[in-house]
This record gives C-alpha cells, sequence and structure tokens, in this order.
C-alpha cells in the first residue's frame, strides 16, 4: 500500500491505493488454492489412528468427540502416547479413553487455576 496525495480547492487529501488488483485479492487467491491433503470423515478419522495403533473400544463414541472436540485439539494430548513421532504410531495398549482422559483433566484444571486466579484478582483488586 501506498499513500498518495490528491490536491483539492480545499488543500491536499490523503488517498490510499493498493497496488496490483490489492493485498485482500491476494490473500483471498491463497485461501481459493486445493488443499494438499482433503478432509476427512469422522469414521475415517478413527479408522487412520487404529492403523496407527491406538486402541479404540467404541468407534461411535470415539465419532462423536472427534466430532465435537476436533482431531487437531485432541492430537495434542496423545502426543506423550506416540512411540514415534515422525510416524506418529502410538505405544502398544494406548487407548482413545486415556486420550480423553488426559484432556478431560487438562480441562478440569485449567478451570480450578482459572477460578483461583479470579478470586486473587478480585481480593487484589479491591484491597487496592
Amino acid at each position: 500500500m501506498y499513500i498518495s496525495y490528491n490536491k483539492t480547492r480545499q488543500g491536499y487529501v490523503r488517498k490510499h491505493t493498493l497496488k496490483q488488483a490489492g493485498y485482500f485479492f491476494s490473500f483471498l487467491k491463497s485461501w481459493l488454492l486445493p488443499l494438499p491433503n482433503p478432509p476427512k470423515i469422522w469414521s475415517d478419522q478413527v479408522a487412520l489412528l487404529e492403523t496407527r495403533g491406538m486402541v479404540i473400544e467404541d468407534r461411535k463414541q470415539a465419532e462423536f468427540y472427534l466430532q465435537h472436540l476436533n482431531y487437531y485439539r485432541l492430537c495434542a494430548y496423545w502426543l506423550p502416547f506416540e512411540a514415534n513421532h515422525s510416524t506418529h504410531t502410538f505405544r502398544p495398549g494406548t487407548t482413545f479413553d486415556a486420550v480423553l482422559n488426559l484432556y478431560i483433566f487438562d480441562r478440569q484444571l485449567r478451570l480450578h487455576v482459572l477460578d483461583a486466579i479470579e478470586r486473587v484478582e478480585v481480593s487484589v483488586r479491591s484491597n487496592w
């Protein structure tokens, strides 16, 4: 973007212009490019986890949680269970329930910590 000034009767007016069809359109063009990996439906995501060595006892429950929590959100919680990070294979005996329990524990811990921080914040502000 560059700024030019147009001379008018009232004086100089600042005018913003964009080069080469604008940055917005180049940004939009990058979003329209095809994705390198097409998105997978939830049953395919469950099958992918099983091929990598995760034990899934209840496929419907796993699909439900993948649908509502997102594959990539849970991905961070199964990193400690991976035997090889480059191939994304799991250690023997890794279950979806163990990953889900780790997610639930982290969520509850986060809620308790935020509750404690909020109480300390209110107390400090009221005494300040």
